[in-house]
């Protein structure tokens, strides 16, 4: 396994990677929270990989010493941080790291990247050793033949018929390690392995004075018993009357470039399984003759045919119509200023799939300067974006969970002083009341008139009356608006802890819809008003119900949202109906607003990822891309809509309860 180095400020996540990596058969050379120390450690003790936070203690962060890193040791660096602004970002990429781990970090996920840069890294260096044993044979073939060019780098012979030499050159001999009048004479074809010397013969026997030149290559002995391969031009030579005089040949000896086409298809072998790893591949743009050639990794991604090859013009019409402008602007600016791109768009693949891809592109020139060719990478994002979306869901459920019952706490414990005081004034009101009764009939036992008096003075002072009759009501509206308040409170706690978060439970669907429509109060209360259709049996329901619970927000937050829109400027009220209910195996949940409705050409892509309408900053276009993936893929389950522009829209999830284990 692999020896990492851990670079954190924080010493809590530095022990909890390393108790996952040794767990996981990794060792750990240092521990170290500065990239000062990173850069001694890596002297002292060379990691494999290393995992980098970006700030850190020191005067250098750790996009600074990742940097260096990468110019002296080339080590696979991962990220493990919580900064992810563009800035940072830009800046990260530079270094070329292998991955983004985005605390807090989950160890699955700390394993896998881990395990796919450690892969990663080891084709890479298999792949520069190929390469320069590829370049270094290549090196030493080209010395070769040019020495051999000097001095008839190429086997001269002629023969008869019957493959018997009547010439040979230096170079045959030299190849054979035979003089000449050893060679001459000799039926050449004794010199090939006896399988393949009929297929040699009728290639040269098969010359005519209308064709009288073949080319072939085929397997030879070597001196030293090893089988090579030679490649062969022959010539016939005929008489007036067509009568063969004998061949002529030229040949050479291509043993070195059948195994170096071999390595050449094993190394293509290793970059077809790193681009399908890294779901990568290359293509390239012939200016002049306006050809496009994709590799098949390419044209997998478009799901196209291997070997498929578009013009420029249908290789654009792949992007999502909201991208081609820009894919254009990019491609026309390498194409004619040499300026390089690095993209990230969606295309719309052969199958109707549209998902997000990376695209770079660089200018290719010829000797005199000018621009022939546009090349680069291919990569789908697909498996990227669908990890950064389920990213952003574990994070956005953490906050609102944690805020809800950081919320619940800080209300529920104040309004429990509130509402045991304000009981204890009820019960104290009715004790003074008792006490004020029994005095005034005291007061009149005695029959002194001046005492009762003075006595219903004072209470005229006091307005006793006015106290006597809305007292109470006092109290008992404080009560009942400290009830509203605990029902707040207990539907906040519900909806931050509604069960296990990653296990399937049993919970109770009314009690969820409930708390949500109070949690999401806020979003309605002013636009509209909020009606529920319940069902009796829906307190036994299967499921995920904190992903349920994002779920059930994002759509009633959605039906605020489009009444406010459509109702916004008048006194109006729109009605957003939430109805739950059996159906057959499944259980069904409606929720229907009268807002504006969805215009029909966005209604195909309402559960896109970082799909919108809203304007910038109300909404990041992943809601209903979260929602889509929580109920189809998490729970096997459907989520469809039904609109009206103008009128309204209902979304409706139904939940198999049947086999949802498995």
């Amino acid at each position: 396994m692999a020896k990492i180095l851990i670079v954190e400020d924080s010493m809590s996540i530095r022990l909890f990677l390393s108790r996952i990596l040794v767990k996981n058969g990794h060792t750990i050379s240092a521990q170290v929270d500065t990239g000062e120390l990173a850069l001694e450690s890596i002297a002292a003790d060379m990691p494999d990989l290393i995992l980098m936070d970006i700030n850190l203690s020191g005067n250098m962060d750790g996009i600074e010493a990742a940097g260096i890193i990468m110019e002296r040791w080339s080590i696979p660096v991962i990220y493990v941080t919580s900064e992810y602004s563009d800035n940072i970002m830009q800046r990260a990429a530079k270094t070329l790291p292998y991955a983004y781990l985005r605390k807090p970090v989950e160890g699955y996920q700390l394993i896998a990247d881990v395990d796919l840069a450690l892969r990663r890294k080891s084709i890479e260096v298999e792949l520069e050793g190929k390469r320069k044993e590829f370049e270094s044979r290549l090196k030493t073939s080209e010395e070769k033949y040019r020495r051999l060019s000097d001095d008839m780098p190429v086997m001269v012979c002629t023969f008869l018929a019957d493959s018997t030499l009547t010439y040979v050159n230096k170079a045959y001999c030299d190849f054979f390690k035979m003089s000449e009048k050893e060679l001459t004479g000799r039926k050449w074809l004794d010199l090939l392995p006896s399988e393949c010397r009929e297929e040699v013969m009728l290639n040269y026997r098969s010359l005519s004075v209308k064709s009288p030149i073949t080319a072939y290559e085929h397997r030879v002995i070597r001196p030293d018993g090893i089988i090579g391969w030679h490649k062969w031009t022959d010539r016939a030579l005929f008489d007036e009357d067509g009568g063969l005089i004998y061949y002529q040949s030229i040949g050479e000896d291509i043993t070195e470039y059948k195994r170096t086409e071999e390595e050449l298809r094993r190394n293509e072998a290793l970059l077809r399984i790193a681009g399908d790893l890294a779901r990568l591949g290359g293509w390239s743009v012939n200016l002049k003759e306006n050809q496009v050639t994709w590799s098949d990794q390419v044209a997998a991604i478009h799901d196209m045919p291997a070997g498929y090859s578009p013009t420029v013009d249908e290789g654009i019409s792949f992007y999502a119509p909201e991208y081609q402008e820009r894919i254009i602007k990019a491609f026309n600016a390498c194409a004619t200023q040499g300026i390089p791109y690095d993209e990230e768009l969606q295309i719309i693949t052969g199958k109707g799939r549209r998902i997000w891809v990376r695209t770079i592109g660089t200018a290719e020139r010829d000797e005199s300067g000018k621009i022939v060719r546009v090349q680069g990478g291919f990569q789908d994002l697909s498996e990227r974006k669908g990890l950064e979306m389920k990213l952003t869901h574990a994070q956005k459920v953490e906050a609102v969970g944690e805020l809800a019952a950081g919320i619940a706490h800080e209300i529920n414990t104040p309004a429990q002083y509130v509402a045991d005081n304000t009981r204890f004034l009820k019960d104290a009101y009715n004790d003074i009341l008792k006490l004020i009764e029994h005095t005034e009939k005291t007061i009149k036992k005695l029959g002194d008139e001046s005492v009762f008096k003075s006595f219903e003075e004072i209470k005229k002072q006091a307005d006793y009356s006015f106290l006597l009759s809305e007292i109470p009501k006092s109290i008992g509206q404080s009560l009942e608006g400290l009830k509203r308040i605990n029902s707040i409170v207990q539907a906040m706690k519900k909806f931050s802890h509604p069960g296990h978060d990653d296990q399937l439970t049993t919970f109770d669907l009314k009690s969820a819809l409930e708390s949500t429509i109070t949690i999401s109060r806020n979003e309605w209360k002013y636009v509209a008003d909020v009606r529920t259709e319940f069902e009796p049996g829906l307190s036994g329901i299967q499921g995920y119900p904190h992903d349920l619970n994002q779920v059930f927000l994002n759509l009633i937050v959605n039906a605020a949202h489009a009444i406010r829109e459509k109702v916004d400027g008048t006194d109006e009220k729109g009605l957003i109906t939430v109805k739950a209910a059996m159906k057959d195996n499944d259980v069904e949940v409606k929720i229907e607003d009268t807002g504006t409705g969805i215009p029909e050409k966005h209604q195909n892509r309402v559960f896109d990822q970082f799909f919108t309408t809203k304007p910038v900053g109300r909404g990041t276009g992943q809601g209903l891309a979260i929602a889509y993936s929580i109920v189809v893929n998490r729970h096997r389950g459907s989520i469809t809509f039904e609109t009206q522009p103008g009128k309204g829209t209902v979304f409706i999830v139904r939940l198999p309860q049947a086999n949802l284990e498995g």
